[in-house]
């Protein structure tokens, strides 16, 4: 049902794969254009197209951005708004039959995405603020009545806490000059542990793990984070 977009030339299928063991496939999507957050920190514009293979479930397409400098994956975005959804039915290429206006509103999608993007970096934040964000971000664990777990748990929460603060300073690209020492390095610093450090890359459940499971969960959590942050600045709202 895509198919009208990339012949348009407005899009690319990139790579493909399943997960499990087919139950669930996927197409990641590369839309024409490219956005700058500051001068040389690029963010490709990315869609996630899955399917389950029952044909029971829906095609899902999700905003999937990636910062090009570290390859970070930045879907917790989604959160601005809902997956697109198209239900198994001999209608579905109904859903994009006008390609000009799905193609105006998939890029309108990527430029709200940018500017908040913008926005963070346009925000300095010193250590008593990052330590107020990443604990929003991984928050305190529940009191368990397994002390054990609990105690796992506290040491599993000051762990990620401890990892995204080294790479808000030493992560990939977060030296940028623009970057360094702002929201948006706090922000890429959790997502790149997310998706490069917390769970075993090459791992069979890792990609579901980042893009729909706990991983994605923890880079919503981040984003939201990030844009309450933002909201509660004076910062104004533009692409660089």
């Amino acid at each position: 049902f895509f198919d009208p977009i990339i012949k348009a030339g407005a899009a690319f299928y990139e790579t493909a794969g399943a997960l499990g063991k087919g139950e669930q496939v996927w197409v990641q999507v590369l839309i024409k254009g490219h956005q700058e957050v500051v001068p040389g920190d690029d963010i490709a514009k990315y869609l996630l197209l899955s399917n389950s293979h029952d044909g029971k479930g829906a095609v899902h397409v999700k905003f999937t951005p990636v910062r090009v400098v570290c390859r970070n994956t930045l879907n917790q975005a989604m959160e601005l708004g809902p997956t697109l959804r198209v239900a198994h039915t001999m209608l579905m290429k109904d859903r994009l039959k006008d390609v000009g206006q799905a193609i105006k509103q998939i890029n309108a999608r990527f430029d709200e995405l940018g500017a908040s993007f913008c926005r963070f970096a346009a925000i300095q934040i010193n250590t008593q603020r990052l330590n107020d964000y990443l604990q929003t971000v991984f928050p305190e664990p529940k009191r368990l009545s397994d002390e054990r777990a609990y105690m796992r748990a506290k040491r599993q929460m000051q762990e990620d806490r401890d990892a995204a603060e080294r790479l808000f300073k030493a992560g990939k690209g977060n030296d940028i000059k623009g970057v360094a020492d702002t929201l948006w390095a706090a922000y890429n610093g959790v997502t790149e542990y997310v998706d490069f450090y917390k769970y075993r890359t090459g791992d069979g459940k890792w990609l579901e793990t980042i893009w729909f499971g706990a991983g994605d969960a923890i880079k919503t959590r981040a984003f939201d984070a990030a844009l309450k942050v933002a909201h509660s600045s004076n910062q104004p709202v533009g692409m660089a």
